[in-house]
């Protein structure tokens, strides 16, 4: 697009097919600490969504029903995205997806900005 919000491929120019593994109901799961990563995974997410138009993006505050699904909703993802800010692994629940994050195998982005709190 010429405003530049599609991400293309270099290869071919088209813009990426985002077919889903079988296994899977989302292409990312986003992990954060609410108290010092919420403001950053949401940026993140939204420019996901600008970028990448029908991408599936996994995080809390939209698909988090019960929280003793955690670890099914890693399981259902293609690659997960921890935004590791100060306090992540202070929260149970940011450990309980790590845990599940390396037991499924799947691709896993650590984003770190260096900024504390």
């Amino acid at each position: 697009d010429v405003d530049g919000t599609i991400i293309k491929l270099q290869s071919t120019n088209e813009k990426p097919i985002l077919d889903l593994p079988p296994d899977c109901g989302f292409h990312v799961f986003v992990s954060h600490v609410w108290s010092t990563g919420q403001d950053k995974s949401h940026m993140i997410v939204e420019k996901l969504r600008k970028y990448l138009p029908g991408i599936k993006v996994w995080i809390d505050v939209e698909c988090l029903t019960n929280t003793g699904s955690l670890e099914s909703s890693v399981g259902a993802s293609a690659v997960i995205i921890i935004m590791y800010t100060d306090l992540y692994f202070e929260s149970k629940s940011c450990r309980r997806e790590v845990y599940a994050a390396v037991r499924s195998g799947r691709p896993t982005i650590v984003l770190y900005d260096g900024e504390d709190g």
